[in-house]
């Protein structure tokens, strides 16, 4: 068997015995990395919910999942787990990602480099729905975009410390 599949078989199991730990609190795994740092292997998880995942939370599953990857002996020796939340550069992928941030402030970066800002109004048959401020809403196929991410409405921010 190749190192890749044995690494995604991997990464299933693992995934199987993250999803009771987090299921309660609606929590969405959104990546598991298996990689290796020298010596030490590395399992990199990525949790994220609608409104977001506190550090808290991730401090809580890290504690359950390390347990379990133990009782399981995933890997041999020592390993370093790190789970974290998608940072704003996250690229939007999937209908889900879309849904998560509903009425959040995103980012559309387009293939021919302009770039526009607006309130996520979801994923619609393939078209990003998208509120710039003191305009319409429009349309955009996910054809034309680069990338789709989260971004942070400052004129809105400024406005709040008035």
């Amino acid at each position: 068997m190749n190192a890749e599949l044995n690494e995604h078989g991997l990464e299933c199991r693992i995934q199987k015995l993250l999803e009771p730990i987090v299921q309660d609190d609606l929590i969405e795994i959104l990546k598991i990395h298996i990689g290796s740092g020298g010596y030490i292997q590395s399992l990199r998880v990525v949790l994220d919910r609608r409104g977001g995942i506190e550090t808290g939370e991730l401090e809580r599953i890290s504690r359950a999942l390390s347990l379990q990857l133990d009782v399981e002996n995933f890997f041999r020796g020592e390993f370093r787990l790190e789970l974290s939340s998608p940072g704003l550069d996250w690229a939007f992928k999937t209908d889900a990602d879309f849904k998560r941030y509903l009425d959040a402030w995103i980012r559309l970066d387009f293939h021919d480099g302009k770039a526009i800002e607006g309130c996520n109004l979801g994923l619609n048959d393939g078209f990003v729905q998208i509120q710039e401020k003191k305009k319409t809403p429009a349309s955009y196929p996910l054809s034309v975009l680069r990338k789709v991410s989260r971004a942070i409405d400052w004129a809105s921010v400024s406005q709040r410390g008035k």
